[in-house]
């Protein structure tokens, strides 16, 4: 179910449940004064995503769009599941619910993702299986858990290297709040590397080159204060970052990654042949190129 997601283009009936004139104001908004991170500045130069809007009618029209599409999306996952019930398979089947990424949809001025704030890097992750009791599990998950999740399901033998753990598992167990939750960004528009850390009630964001980013999302889940360059939590961004560190180098990562995509470049034949090849819709193969 590719929704919600650009082009931002919804049936009529959803699109109606959500009135443009009825919509909060976007946060932190460059036009209210608020100034973005750098690197931040720097990511949203390569496309700059809010200029695809002529005006501001037209973004609320788009939000208008994105919240339709996120409802249609639900109304099509019932579907799914009364088929499943009308099938005779609701009683013995279970449904694991995630997305790839958010939206910033205006936040900061910004469209679409590639960044690691939560609008772009949280996603809705929902396990329902027969028999079980609806709760909310506090411990950071990623999707990285659901490759262990899906053969503990089924009883077989996982070898995993990886970080990824059953969410079976974490559900069982009382809230984790030292297990960390890893991500990275290295694609469109990033100068450098940028890193996220979640533990606990902590978030981390490392830019190779560039000042972190520290948010304590238990008293300020909008990410409305950086906290990292605040005395009173010196301590905490030196532990955060070096629980990073353990995970691994970010600048050694940052450097290995731009190595990576100058050997991509020089394949199709250097800078100015690669630019011609335009934009894909989506990755190719690995053995096909574009």
């Amino acid at each position: 179910l590719v929704a919600p997601h650009f082009p931002l283009v919804v049936a009529q009936e959803f699109y109606d449940l959500y009135p443009p004139s009825t919509l909060p104001p976007v946060k932190l908004h460059p036009d209210d004064g608020y100034k973005r991170h750098p690197w931040v500045e720097k990511q949203n130069a390569f496309a700059n995503s809010e200029a695809k809007f002529h005006d501001a009618k037209e973004r609320l029209a788009a939000m208008s769009a994105y919240y339709g599409l996120c409802t249609s999306l639900d109304h099509n996952i019932g579907r799914i599941m009364d088929a499943l019930g009308a099938a005779g398979l609701a009683d013995d089947t279970t449904v694991i619910y995630a997305s790839d990424h958010g939206d910033n949809l205006g936040a900061r001025g910004l469209w679409g993702k590639s960044n690691m704030y939560e609008e772009s890097a949280a996603v809705p992750l929902i396990v329902a299986r027969p028999g079980q009791v609806a709760s909310v599990c506090a411990t950071p998950v990623s999707l990285l858990d659901i490759s262990a999740t899906i053969p503990d399901h089924f009883g077989l033998a996982f070898e995993n290297e990886g970080p990824g753990k059953s969410l079976y598992q974490i559900a069982d167990e009382p809230t984790d709040n030292a297990r960390s939750v890893f991500s990275e960004y290295h694609a469109a528009g990033a100068v450098t590397g940028a890193f996220m850390l979640r533990r606990g009630q902590w978030k981390l964001i490392h830019y190779v080159g560039f000042e972190p980013e520290l948010f304590d999302l238990s008293d300020d889940p909008e990410e409305l204060a950086n906290l990292a360059q605040d005395p009173e939590y010196k301590a905490v961004l030196e532990d955060m970052t070096q629980a990073l560190h353990a995970i691994c180098d970010p600048e050694a990562v940052d450097a290995q990654a731009h190595q990576d995509q100058a050997e991509m470049i020089m394949g199709y034949g250097g800078r100015d042949a690669a630019l011609k090849l335009g934009a894909n819709a989506a990755t190719p193969p690995p053995e096909i190129k574009p």
